[in-house]
Parts: structure tokens; C-alpha cells; sequence
């Protein structure tokens, strides 16, 4: 059919094309929409619920490393569909301005690609249109007249139903030379749900090699300063609260000189001399890491630890943890001042709420400072607690409280009057050990964000050269997007930070 008269026809039938394509075009978009919307909710959003859910409570190093290639196994995928799913709605709304405001332009995009009319085949419910040696099945209600030309052929448009519920349009030409007979094969009514039914056999396979996975006993050699394993629900304690030691003492070599070293039992136990000598600690490994064991670059993996939380040492070791379970924890320190061979416990602070961030401080003078954080119902904000002690650790008392409204980051003393605070984009000093706080000053040069500081970050603290002089290091990033270590030194306490040179860049072992 010549196309410039087959453009004719359909002009003319132009309000029926309009009126089955629109909802065709709406209902893609709506679906693509739906879709792209519980990708996001899904792979995006439960993904990394889920993921921090067990990052929180995972046992070993190769599950942490299971579980994180899951997670960003699942932000590609979940990303990957996001994108085609707006490539589709960009596609449709494309369509969708052409067949609206420029009819013309839409039927010769679509006339582009017309090849001829094939020959189609009917029964009595049902037309059969062969489209790019695929047979489509129309049922004639669906299908409508557009025109009819004096030789009694018909251009027709039909909607042809797809799984889902998805439909799309379909323009062919009945001729008035109609074939009963050899019917094409087409697909029963039956195995109308087969696309749904790939669908679901392809998640649940996803789900099920994802669980297979993360819960395969792994072969994975696991550090032996980290390892560990079931632990024995029968577990003994001391009238003072102290556990009682179950499994052997280890027989290994350490890989510093002082050490802390997980056995398989969860029990604990330290070496001041490289593992030529293991003292056990009395306390349950979980017993160091209640309320909320996480950062701000994330949770931290069974086995490892917050900086400053234990100290091991020959003359004074020391170790911050928690009992009681629910919404409510008393925090306790426990020390030893002959390499472990005795231990003693004090209480820091009781009926603590919403447990993260938590840190330890002792100074020359028998001074020191215990800091923790506590998440708040304010989005974001945080309650920054201090305890201090006047006799290495045997009473606390507390001596001030804030509230911060970021996530703390990091808490360093100088002594027990000087201290600061920081998060991602802030700092705040204290000059009377706690009672208050004040936001410092820091300057940024030109050729780095504002908006791209990470301030000092454990195991950076803020340090005292000398008596005039604080320094720290601050991650900046530049307007390249590179990140890199810069030192920042204060003349006035830690009221105002200057840049004082770029270090190094900022890698992902930083």
C-alpha cells in the first residue's frame, strides 16, 4: 500500500488511534513508574535495612564480606532496573507529546517502520496478524474500524492483551478475501500467565542463590585474631557479675606486642608479650559491643572493635562494656593493674538509652574521661554524655551532658578541661571539661568544598605540640571530588582551626 494514502486513512481516523493509544501510553508509564518506584523501595531502601540489620549482628569476617557483596550486588542490579525503567518513561512521554500535540509527526515515526500489510487470518472471535514472523491474536472485540475503501477492505486498529495488563496497539488491514482455513498455532489461553510465571521462577531463584549464598559454610581462612565461633549457651559467672574461664588458654604467636584475641568460645583474652603469654579477660565478647556497635562510616564487624573502648597494657588495662538487655544498659569499666592477673570493675553510668558511640580517655595525673552517645527521638541528632574520674577509673561520676545535631563522629581530650567534639562538618570545644560546648571556627581555602569536610575521625585525634599550639588532621575534598588529609593547627584552644598544608590523598584503607 503506497504509504502517502495509507497516511490519508489514518488522518482520518485520528480521534478512534488517539482514543486506543493514550491509555496504551498511560498505562506504560504508570507502570513503568510503579516499577522504578519498588526498585528503589526494594533494592535500595529494605536492601540496606537489611544490610545493617546484619552487618550489626554478623560473627565473621567472610559473612561481613557475603553480606557486602550482597548489598552492592543488589544496588547495581536495583540501579540497572531504575535506569531502563526511566529509558522506558522517557521513551513513552516521547510518544506521548507526539500522538498529543503533532499527530502528523507520531503516524510518520510509526510509518518509518511499516513494511506492508501481511495477510490476516481470522475465526470467529479472533484475527490473526503475523508481526515480525510473530503471530498476534486480536480478538475482534478489541478491534475497531478506522476506514473503509470502496473495495470493501478495512483499516483497523486492535489492542492486543499481554501479561500483566499491559496492552499495546496494533493498526492492520482486513481484506475482503477472508481464509478460514489453516489457522496459525497460536498460544492457548493457558499459557497466557507464562511471563508471569518467568517472572517469579527468576526472583525466587535471585532469592534463593542470595540465601544459599550468605548461609553456605564458607571455606574462607579466617583471621586468627578475629575468629570465632558458637559459643555455649551455658556460660558461668562470678557472684561479681565476671565471667568465668571455659576453653583453653590460646597457644599462638600475636601479631603485636600487645593484643586483645577472640577465642572460639567468644572468650577473651590478652598478650603483653606477643603471645608468649595469654591473660584471660573476664568479660563476654558482646559484652563490649552493646546498644549500637556502628560509626558513622558504618557498622563494625564482630571481632573488631571501637577505638579506645579497651586499652592492653602491663600496667593498666582496661576494658568499657555493657550488661543488661532491652532499651536500658549500665556501662562498666573493667581494669587491671598487674598484666591481668587480677580484675577489678567499676560503674560508669547506669540506665543508659540508645547506646552508639562510646570512648575512653586516661591522663598522666590519674584523671580521665569516659564520652558515649546517645541517638535521640530528633532525626540525626545525637546526646553526647561525659564521666569522669579522678582515680584511674575506680569511681565515676557524671559531669555534663549535650545534644548535637549530627552524628558524632569523634570525641578527643587533651586533659580533662579541654575537649572537642566532632562530626562530619562540624566541631564543637569545651573548655570546663564537658559543662559546655561552643562550635569552632574552621577554615576552608577556596579550591576545596564547604560542603566536603569529614573532621577528624578515630584514630585522628586532636594533639598539643606544645602549650600554645592544637593540631588535628581534616579530610577536604577538592572541587576535582578527590579527597586528601590536610593539617589544621589552633592558636586559641580550639576556638578557630587554620589550614596549614594538604598532606596526602585520601584512599579507601584511610
Amino acid at each position: 500500500m503506497d504509504k502517502e494514502l495509507l497516511m490519508i486513512d489514518l488522518l482520518s481516523g485520528k480521534k478512534i488511534i488517539t482514543a486506543v493509544f493514550l491509555p496504551i501510553y498511560r498505562q506504560r508509564l504508570r507502570l513503568s513508574i510503579s516499577l522504578s518506584l519498588f526498585s528503589a523501595g526494594f533494592f535500595l531502601g529494605l536492601n540496606t535495612l537489611v544490610y545493617r540489620y546484619l552487618m550489626a549482628r554478623v560473627q565473621t569476617t567472610s559473612a561481613a564480606q557475603k553480606i557486602v557483596g550482597l548489598h552492592y550486588f543488589a544496588l547495581i542490579f536495583g540501579g540497572i532496573i531504575i535506569t531502563l525503567c526511566l529509558i522506558q518513561c522517557v521513551f513513552v512521554l516521547v510518544h506521548l507529546f507526539f500522538l498529543k500535540r503533532n499527530f502528523q509527526g507520531w503516524l510518520t515515526r510509526i510509518l518509518q517502520k511499516f513494511s506492508g500489510f501481511s495477510k490476516v487470518v481470522e475465526d470467529e472471535e479472533h484475527y490473526f496478524v503475523k508481526r515480525k514472523q510473530k503471530e498476534v491474536r486480536l480478538a475482534k472485540k478489541d478491534c475497531l474500524v478506522l476506514t473503509e475503501r470502496i473495495n470493501g477492505d478495512k483499516l483497523m486498529i486492535g489492542v492486543e492483551k499481554l501479561d500483566l495488563g499491559v496492552t499495546r496497539g496494533f493498526i492492520f488491514l482486513r481484506t475482503t478475501k477472508i481464509d478460514f482455513h489453516q489457522l496459525p498455532n497460536v498460544q492457548t489461553d493457558k499459557h497466557k500467565g507464562a511471563g508471569k510465571l518467568a517472572i517469579f521462577i527468576g526472583l525466587f531463584c535471585l532469592l534463593l542463590g542470595s540465601f544459599l549464598y550468605l548461609f553456605t559454610k564458607t571455606e574462607t581462612k579466617e583471621n586468627t585474631s578475629t575468629a570465632v565461633a558458637h559459643v555455649s549457651e551455658e556460660v558461668k559467672i562470678t557472684a561479681s557479675g565476671l565471667l568465668k574461664q571455659q576453653g583453653a588458654t590460646p597457644n599462638k604467636v600475636a601479631q603485636k606486642e600487645n593484643e586483645l584475641y577472640v577465642a572460639n568460645t567468644h572468650e577473651l583474652f590478652q598478650t603483653t608479650d606477643r603471645g608468649q603469654h595469654w591473660q584471660f579477660v573476664p568479660l563476654k565478647a558482646e559484652w563490649l559491643r552493646g546498644g549500637s556497635y556502628t560509626l558513622t562510616s558504618g557498622e563494625i564487624p564482630f571481632g573488631y572493635w571501637m577505638d579506645y573502648t579497651y586499652q592492653v597494657g602491663k600496667d593498666f588495662s582496661f576494658y568499657l562494656y555493657t550488661t543488661g538487655s532491652g532499651d536500658y544498659l549500665d556501662l562498666y569499666l573493667l581494669f587491671s593493674n598487674d598484666n591481668g592477673e587480677t580484675w577489678q570493675k567499676s560503674q560508669v553510668g547506669e540506665k543508659v538509652r540508645n547506646l552508639r558511640y562510646r570512648k575512653v580517655q586516661f591522663f598522666e595525673n590519674g584523671t580521665g574521661i569516659a564520652a558515649i552517645s546517645q541517638t535521640t527521638a530528633m532525626s540525626g541528632s545525637e546526646q553526647v554524655c561525659l564521666f569522669a574520674t579522678q582515680n584511674h577509673g575506680q569511681d565515676w561520676y557524671p559531669v555534663g551532658n549535650t545534644t548535637i545535631n549530627a552524628p558524632i563522629q569523634n570525641i578527643s581530650f587533651i586533659d580533662a578541661s579541654m575537649g572537642f567534639i566532632s562530626t562530619r562538618e562540624g566541631i564543637f570545644y569545651t573548655q570546663n571539661g564537658g559543662r559546655s560546648y561552643h562550635e569552632a571556627l574552621v577554615n576552608v581555602p577556596e579550591d576545596y568544598l564547604l560542603g566536603g569536610l569529614d573532621l577528624f575521625q578515630s584514630p585522628n585525634e586532636v594533639t598539643q605540640p606544645n602549650s600554645t599550639t592544637l593540631e588535628a588532621k581534616f579530610y577536604l575534598t577538592k572541587k576535582d571530588g578527590h579527597m586528601y588529609a590536610c593539617l589544621y593547627r589552633s592558636y586559641d584552644s580550639g576556638q578557630t582551626w587554620a589550614f596549614v598544608r594538604q598532606l596526602s590523598e585520601v584512599t579507601s584503607a584511610d
